[in-house]
């Protein structure tokens, strides 16, 4: 009975991980008030860039804790942990894609994709979950190898993503090394790291 609790508590707690998102969303929210006017609109970008990468550095902690949890778990618990968790990245990095770019024109300036609440949220969950993909990448390579073989569309959206974190300028070099060893692992290739 207790690990079967234990089961359920973490399965629910990778859940809550591959949905990603902020983990201090509303006071981050209510340090960039939403305005009108071009100059505040200019400050509360600024103000994401400089208190995003800290967010993040909690996030990651919170992913690494939780990829050690899957490794505790025996071969079928693992299993079908792993399979859920790459198919809900997946779908989760493709849809935040299609709507971040519905909102933004031009895909390839990534200094203008985080300028309202919308576009900051999708970003951060593409951004958020690419880095969590390159860490179950590097812990469990045979997997994400059958995902990126089997479906050339998972492939696709994993490489868009690997490259579109690996050419933002805020992230710190552990975190672009992380996506280029993942790249490397599944033989995706980034550009511009």
């Amino acid at each position: 009975m207790i690990i079967l609790f234990y089961y359920n508590f973490a399965l629910i707690l990778v859940y809550c991980y591959a949905e990603v998102s902020h983990s201090n969303k509303d006071s981050f929210d209510k340090s960039t008030p939403d305005t009108f006017s071009n100059k505040k609109e200019e400050l509360n970008v600024d103000s994401f860039y400089k208190e995003y990468p800290l967010l993040l550095k909690i996030k990651k902690r919170e992913q690494e804790a939780a990829l050690r949890t899957i490794l505790t778990k025996n071969k079928d618990e693992k299993q079908l942990m792993l399979r859920q968790l790459f198919i809900r990245i997946f779908e989760t990095i493709k849809e935040s894609k299609q709507l971040l770019f519905k909102y933004n024109e031009n895909e390839e300036d990534f200094t203008k994709l985080a300028t309202d609440k919308e576009s900051r949220e999708h970003f951060a969950r593409i951004i958020e979950n690419t880095i969590f993909l390159a860490g179950l990448t590097l812990y469990f390579p045979k997997y994400a190898l059958y995902y990126v073989n089997k479906d050339v569309n998972f492939h696709q959206i994993y490489s868009w993503s690997n490259n579109f974190c690996a050419n933002l300028t805020f992230l710190d070099l552990e975190t672009k090394e992380l996506l280029n060893l993942a790249a490397q692992e599944i033989e995706i290739n980034n550009s511009k790291i």
